[in-house]
């Protein structure tokens, strides 16, 4: 997917708090999409919203599409030979892929996204508008991020690499060090750490049970 991507970690009720905030805008309409619906869209609204689990299998099990009336009236959809799609380019549509809970142990990471403006260029739409209330929607989830905190992962060769591009709230660190775990799969070997630069310059304290020792120094 050539898209532009905000990766995140948070926890349910942040996720809906700040979701219900957006869909209390009256020009503005929202899709549900799960493949246990038999990979069908549903209408929402906020009570459908509040409704929701946030709760999964998979990383993909649930997804929410919005768009705005200024630059949609509604859905636009497409004849596909796996049945009708929400045609997500001229939708102007926004996707978020909510940061799920797996068996109360692991939260995932979720994404909010938009294409890059060539797609949709190349099928004839100006999305000058929807980049910019992208760019508006992203910030308000932005600032509900911990600014202090970075996300870490020890690789391989034992090196500490750094994801400062994924926003981490201060639900999802207290999820951390609740002793619950951050992956991007429910499957993946892969788990992730936190680095709190107020805590412990220059180096970082991960829980004791990370990769079997105490604390990682940078640099």
């Amino acid at each position: 997917m050539n898209a532009t991507i905000y990766p995140f970690y948070a926890t349910i009720d942040e996720q809906r708090k700040w979701l219900v905030q957006l869909l209390s805008a009256k020009d503005v309409w929202c899709l549900l999409w799960t493949p246990s619906d038999g990979a069908r869209y549903f209408p929402i609204g906020i009570t459908e919203l509040k409704k929701i689990s946030f709760e999964a299998e998979h990383e993909d099990d649930l997804m929410l599409f919005w768009g705005c009336r200024g630059l949609t009236i509604e859905p636009v959809w497409q004849e596909t030979p796996r049945g009708v799609r929400l045609d997500f380019i001229r939708s102007q549509a926004l996707q978020l892929v909510p940061s799920l809970v797996v068996e109360n142990t692991i939260l995932l990471e979720g994404r909010l996204s938009v294409m890059r403006r060539v797609e949709y260029e190349r099928a004839g739409v100006n999305p000058t508008k929807l980049l910019q209330w992208y760019r508006k929607i992203r910030q308000s989830f932005v600032a509900l991020m911990s600014p202090n905190h970075i996300l870490v992962q020890k690789t391989n060769d034992g090196k500490i690499k750094r994801w400062t591009n994924v926003g981490i709230s201060p639900g999802a660190v207290l999820w951390y060090h609740e002793g619950h775990f951050l992956k991007q799969f429910p499957q993946s070997p892969v788990e992730f750490g936190i680095f709190s630069a107020s805590n412990a310059p220059p180096g970082f304290g991960i829980r004791n049970s990370d990769f079997g020792i105490k604390e990682f120094f940078l640099g």
